[in-house]
């Protein structure tokens, strides 16, 4: 008897301070969404090839039912922007929404699977289903080189029989770190017969957005610059690379990559 009158003790003084204090259920709350949310989630739009990932790193008290989200989106393979989020949770279901800088809304409730399911509203007003699931890290680095890989074989077009040797072994990705500048990224997609390539050097491993046409002649790839020029010397299985640019030059190494290395 005296065990059971404790119990209910505790249960009714328990109840009473969380009826008193709502801060408590406020803050359990939160800790709960931060457990559930605070992750990578791979966001699919339906139509749309291309992957996108949308980055929960914390989330913030902001009235009753609304916590804000700290949050970055955009391609899985390219920059990641800042973007306006938050979560409302109720007792019966749990909202999330979010707008991009572009003027992109997004809008999704919570399965009970753990997905969210909704719509996304583009900048002119167009409408597509949206669905969000969770992943791991090391899940989403499986992705991306998955990803990056399958993107990497589709843009790189093996040269033909008739671009000579020399030519076509520019053929490909390469990396390399200039002083000061840092690494970069040089990616040469399509050689042609008469040695012209298509080709872009770029600050990241992720595809170009766009490429342009860049000579070779004497065992050297030439990719002009606003500011001046790379040159790119084929030695072996190297590329000892040269930018020479108004008031001075600068050097580096690349060596290829290998299909799915970053």
């Amino acid at each position: 008897m005296e065990i059971k009158k404790t119990f209910l003790a505790v249960f009714f003084g328990t109840l009473f301070l969380f009826s008193v204090h709502p801060v408590f259920a406020q803050e359990s709350t939160l800790a709960q969404l931060q457990t559930d949310l605070v992750s990578p989630w791979l966001v699919t739009i339906k139509g749309q090839a291309r992957t996108l990932i949308l980055r929960i790193t914390a989330a913030k008290h902001r009235n009753d039912e609304a916590f804000a989200l700290d949050a970055t989106y955009g391609f899985i393979d390219g920059r990641q922007d800042a973007v306006e989020a938050e979560v409302m949770q109720t007792a019966k279901e749990r909202k999330l929404r979010f707008n991009t800088q572009s003027g992109n809304r997004y809008a999704v409730t919570q399965t009970p699977s753990g997905l969210f399911e909704g719509t996304y509203t583009g900048s002119k007003g167009n409408t597509k289903e949206v669905s969000m699931e969770r992943l791991s890290e090391d899940e989403l680095k499986q992705r991306m080189a998955s990803y990056q890989a399958g993107r990497t074989a589709k843009i790189i077009v093996e040269p033909g029989s008739d671009v000579p040797k020399e030519c076509a072994a520019f053929s490909g990705r390469w990396t390399g770190s200039w002083p000061v500048y840092g690494q970069t990224w040089l990616w040469v997609v399509e050689v042609a017969a008469n040695c012209v390539a298509k080709c872009m050097s770029w600050t990241t491993s992720a595809v170009p957005n766009r490429f342009q046409s860049c000579d070779i002649k004497n065992n050297v790839l030439m990719r002009e610059k606003p500011d001046g020029m790379e040159y790119y010397e084929l030695r072996g299985d190297e590329l000892w690379a040269r930018y020479v640019y108004t008031g001075g030059q600068n050097g580096a190494v690349f060596r290829k990559l290998t299909p799915g290395e970053k």
